[in-house]
């Protein structure tokens, strides 16, 4: 396990964090980009003061002490860098050590002292950045806004309300999708694999004619967050149902999968959608591994 002491004895001049764990922009611009789409702004706070550490009593030689007390300024520089870097990116400010004391008085100030620009941007939905620059005539005007706006496309919209499923509970589409769960196999590295069987009705999705036989090319998302709270990016599975014959009214094709997954109980949200009509059918789910055996 990492360990915060050691790390600022080995490391004193490296950021006080744990190595390969998302920092700066890969770790917020996700949440950026959506406060910018949906118009909002952000107003940062902090408490006044140096954030203590839980290692501000140790007792030890006086260069392990002074590593740590480096780390607990590290953790701060870091700390008021990210709640600029949001409140920079959505146009507001943030409100940093006395500053923050009263935050809300020193929002409301701010925000009675500027004009809203407004506008509609020609989505694309071609999943990049686009720039937005305001300029201001007059000499002595002050101008802040955010920088730029990211143009989701319908796919990552879709993949973000999965996510939004699982996590606040709302179900996605009118329309419930029966989905059987295999029996998890035990993989290496405390992984395990998890068939999956969906049971499409045919009538909630778009089958067309396509080389003799009759086709729906759908996407499947699965959203899963485990026991500790750990989740992963949301998967988009190609689904592909086919059928010799023009399917019946009223019945069913099957499609299965495997999930290759932590070996622990996850909750899970299973969205299928189809591109031509539109149509979303979904599922949550509860998977458990099987007892380690002895």
């Amino acid at each position: 396990p990492f360990d915060p002491v050691r790390f600022a004895i080995d490391n004193p001049r490296r950021p006080a964090i744990e190595p390969g764990i998302a920092a700066g922009a890969d770790l917020y611009r996700p949440l950026t980009d959506t406060v910018n789409l949906l118009g909002y702004t952000l107003y940062t706070v902090d408490v006044a003061g140096n954030q203590a550490t839980g290692f501000d009593g140790l007792l030890g030689r006086a260069d392990e002490l002074e590593s740590v007390r480096s780390l607990s300024y590290d953790r701060e520089q870091e700390l008021h860098a990210s709640l600029e870097y949001l409140a920079r990116e959505t146009g507001g400010r943030a409100l940093l050590n006395a500053r923050g004391a009263e935050p809300f008085a020193a929002t409301v100030a701010d925000t009675r002292s500027y004009y809203w620009l407004g506008f509609v941007p020609d989505r694309q939905g071609d999943d990049r950045s686009h720039v937005i620059k305001v300029s201001v005539g007059e000499p002595g005007l002050e101008v802040r806004s955010r920088g730029d706006y990211f143009d989701y496309s319908p796919g990552r919209e879709l993949s973000l309300a999965v996510e939004s499923a699982l996590l606040f509970g709302s179900p996605l589409g009118p329309q419930p999708l029966e989905v059987r769960v295999g029996a998890p196999e035990d993989r290496a590295r405390g992984r395990m694999m998890l068939p999956l069987t969906l049971v499409v009705p045919v009538d909630a999705v778009a089958i067309h004619p396509e080389a003799g036989e009759y086709v729906a090319r759908l996407e499947l998302r699965v959203a899963a967050i485990d026991e500790h709270g750990d989740s992963s990016e949301v998967p988009v599975i190609p689904v592909t149902l086919k059928s010799s014959t023009a399917p019946a009214p009223g019945s069913t094709l099957t499609f299965t999968t495997e999930l290759l997954m932590r070996r622990r109980a996850h909750e899970m949200v299973a969205v299928l959608y189809d591109p031509v009509s539109g149509a979303l059918l979904s599922s949550a789910l509860e998977v458990s591994p099987a007892p380690a055996s002895t």
